[in-house]
């Protein structure tokens, strides 16, 4: 192991990295939990199922960014872990250039696609579809800010600087969920949520730090992600699909009562919010020196994941509806409520698939976990289709939660065959 690698993956280093994005998460969190039930009653249930799929949207194409961010980052730490850092700068700007010219492709899809979205596809009441589709066309503006904030942050992680990434995120994410709040239609607060992201990743681009070199990379970085882009193209359809599959399926008003509660489900796996990051970084670095020492990272952050997520699941697994009727009030919706014990469980799973998923991701097994997805996909589209009409919310957090179990078992199995990554309690 060389000296910069070592410094890399040190036990102490990795601990300090997860503790700042740690603490990061918290107050961007605790602002996301306070903002879900005023805008519930600011704005009534379709407006604020609106908002709630504009906030859905922002974190799906925070991850519908064709995996370049996440090759991104293993391919700067990789050269960052073995002293090949003049390397880096043309990396860093093709794909920043290839993700902007797919950005804009999908800006003007989205754009065009508003229309047809709001009236034919989405359940939006005749008053509010001017509202709705201006919001998407907002939405549609938001895209390239945001994949370009994501690929930005992802050289600063592979650089390990996470009290600078974690410094530039947090009143980013604060600014999503509470500026909103300001707006009295739902098409401003969607505004106001483009123009923070804008301003992130103005600020992100500066504070990389690369120098500007021509984008001459592109093909690299496209052949170091391939498998990675594939997975990064169906992950968010299987991560919103239930709630897109609500809004088609029932009125609006219903998707977002449950996407109250899938907040609040996601907000369980706060601590691999905080680690994936880290973990891929440490491994991408370690992977590309040292097996040995990914393997070893892996198995710390197994470990400190299911000590830490399990105790925050079973408290809402058991006590989930006066939980949820305390924190939104006279927006609480009894029938959504009866999912979040389903997708208690399912995050749990989830979050203990992260380790093995970084792992994967990170070297030759990037390809089991796209072809894990590609096979997923249909399967969880044909059970929407069959479940939600009759079963409504319950019958997609329960969907929703069975494809994060498969997901997550796959996942174990793939790491164990092709890494030798054990599982929990295992030898």
């Amino acid at each position: 192991m060389t000296s910069r690698l070592a410094d890399l993956v040190a036990t102490r280093r990795l601990s300090a990295n997860v503790l700042v994005s740690l603490a990061g998460w918290v107050l961007p969190a605790v602002v996301a939990l306070m903002a879900v039930p005023l805008g519930a009653r600011q704005w009534g249930p379709a407006r604020f199922a609106i908002v709630a799929l504009a906030w859905g949207l922002t974190g799906w194409f925070g991850q519908f960014d064709f995996g370049i961010g996440r090759g991104l980052t293993r391919a700067v730490a990789a050269r960052h872990a073995a002293g090949r850092d003049h390397e880096i700068p043309a990396i860093v700007w093709s794909a920043h250039a290839l993700l902007g010219g797919l950005a804009l492709a999908m800006t003007a899809a989205l754009w065009l696609a508003a229309p047809a979205l709001v009236g034919r596809t989405l359940d939006v009441p005749v008053a509010l579809q001017a509202e709705a589709e201006a919001s998407v066309r907002w939405m549609a503006l938001g895209i390239l800010p945001i994949v370009w904030g994501t690929a930005s942050r992802a050289v600063l992680e592979a650089r390990q600087q996470f009290r600078l990434a974690t410094l530039l995120r947090m009143p980013a994410v604060v600014g999503t969920y509470a500026l909103p709040l300001l707006a009295p239609s739902a098409s401003r607060a969607v505004a106001l949520m483009v123009a923070v992201r804008a301003l992130y990743a103005a600020v992100q681009l500066v504070a990389i730090r690369v120098p500007v070199a021509r984008p001459a990379a592109i093909r690299e970085v496209l052949r170091d992600g391939g498998w990675i882009t594939l997975s990064a193209v169906i992950s968010p359809f299987l991560v919103q699909g239930d709630r897109f599959a609500l809004a088609s399926w029932l009125p609006i008003a219903a998707s977002g009562g449950y996407a109250a509660v899938q907040e609040v489900a996601n907000k369980l796996a706060f601590f691999c919010v905080a680690l994936q990051p880290v973990l891929f970084a440490a491994v991408s670095a370690a992977r590309s020196v040292d097996e040995g020492a990914a393997r070893a990272i892996a198995r710390r952050a197994m470990a400190a994941t299911a000590a830490v997520v399990a105790g925050p699941v079973l408290v809402l697994m058991l006590w989930a509806a006066p939980l949820l009727h305390w924190w939104l009030g006279s927006a609480f919706d009894p029938v959504a409520a009866q999912a979040m014990p389903l997708m208690a469980v399912g995050v749990f799973v989830n979050a203990l698939a992260q380790v093995p998923f970084a792992y994967l991701q990170a070297g030759a097994g990037d390809r089991d976990v796209a072809l894990l997805h590609l096979l997923e996909l249909p399967l969880f589209a044909a059970a929407l289709w069959v479940v939600v009409p009759t079963w409504g919310v319950v019958g997609a957090a329960a969907v929703w939660s069975g494809r994060l179990i498969v997901d997550g078992a796959a996942l174990w199995w793939l790491s164990r065959r092709t890494m030798r990554v054990s599982a929990p309690g295992s030898p």
